[in-house]
């Protein structure tokens, strides 16, 4: 008797272990990967739109600095932090461009709203911005929804 019991309980351990590590009790996998996975999407999604909020409060660049490589640690890709780009670069934010620009594979022409960060220099009249964009192969002949260029727009 305290030899079957003792398998039971053994038995029994084993089941919750093995349902502790995302599997059935048939051994089947119940889905643990997608469930990290989803969680790690979760937590890249929030870095981004932390990284995203501290552009736009114009947080000191030190902080927005820590958000960039907490994002990239959790796997952004450069098409993700193009928003931050486009953000930085509408509030005139030379700063957060260059770091943005020098730390991350981010794309220097990607597109929001159809327009890229070197329009939003122009149309800001911000020489600086515009010569940054510029320097890190920013290019002057995309169009933006009004078919107009970066060129077209100017820098006075």
């Amino acid at each position: 008797k305290k030899e079957k019991k003792e398998k039971k309980e053994k038995k029994e351990k084993k089941e919750k272990t093995k349902k502790r590590k995302g599997r059935d009790s048939d051994g089947s996998g119940s889905g643990s990967d997608s469930d990290s996975s989803d969680a790690r999407a979760d937590k890249l999604r929030s870095r981004i739109r932390k990284l995203e909020r501290a552009v736009q409060d114009a947080d000191p660049i030190s902080e927005v600095g820590r958000r960039v490589k907490r994002a990239t640690r959790a796997g952004a890709r450069p098409h993700d932090l193009s928003g931050c780009l486009h953000i930085a670069a509408s509030n005139g934010d030379v700063g957060v461009v260059d770091l943005l620009l020098r730390s991350t594979d981010v794309d220097v022409d990607a597109r929001h709203n159809e327009s890229t960060a070197l329009h939003s220099a122009c149309l800001l009249n911000d020489g600086a911005l515009a010569a940054l964009l510029v320097r890190h192969h920013g290019r002057t002949d995309i169009m933006d929804a009004n078919g107009e260029t970066a060129q077209d727009l100017g820098v006075e």
